[in-house]
């Protein structure tokens, strides 16, 4: 299978070094690592209490933009966006989920294997990503089918004509990022 090249500007270069650079130091995990003074190095951090809200709920806003654009030639495959519009870094699972809207009410996708937020195939999806403001990030095409639907499609087939958008959530799990809706028709 054939990814077509995109050109990239001087300043979506210069994200991609700072992206390269968030990630690898991102990657050692999440949270405040230091003790207090003479506090036992062995002793377990309590685990985080649950939310009592549900996450904040949030549709193109907070500065995150994600949008899914059908191919216009001829495949059957979506782009995906990721930007980040807003004025303070954002840290996203790199876990995409897909809705369908039937009926005027959207819900989850179920036989779709693994949207990532990654650069390429040949890289494994980091568990979270942080986008610098400014930043767009471009993951290899949803490829418009259930069962594996990113880069290689070895037991898939098409989705439903109908309605979708991509969501996506915060690291954290607090925000919940709805996309644009986009048609898919076959």
């Amino acid at each position: 299978m054939r990814y077509r090249a995109r050109i990239v500007t001087l300043p979506v270069m210069r994200f991609w070094g700072a992206l390269t650079l968030v990630l690898l130091l991102g990657s050692t995990g999440c949270g405040d690592k230091r003790r207090a003074p003479g506090a036992d190095p062995h002793a377990q951090t309590p685990a985080k209490a649950p939310a009592a809200q549900r996450p904040v709920e949030i549709t193109q806003g907070m500065g995150v933009r994600l949008t899914g654009q059908p191919a216009r030639n001829g495949s059957h495959t979506v782009e995906i966006t990721v930007a980040n519009a807003g004025s303070a870094a954002v840290r996203l699972s790199s876990a995409l989920l897909l809705e369908r809207q039937e009926g005027g009410t959207w819900s989850e996708v179920e036989n779709v294997a693994g949207i990532s937020l990654r650069t390429d195939c040949r890289t494994p999806a980091p568990e979270c990503l942080s986008l610098v403001p400014g930043a767009e990030l471009y993951p290899p095409p949803w490829l418009g089918t259930a069962g594996d639907v990113q880069c290689v499609c070895t037991r898939c087939g098409p989705v439903e004509n109908g309605t979708y958008r991509f969501v996506a959530h915060s690291c954290d799990g607090d925000r919940v990022y709805r996309g644009t809706a986009f048609t898919v028709a076959r």
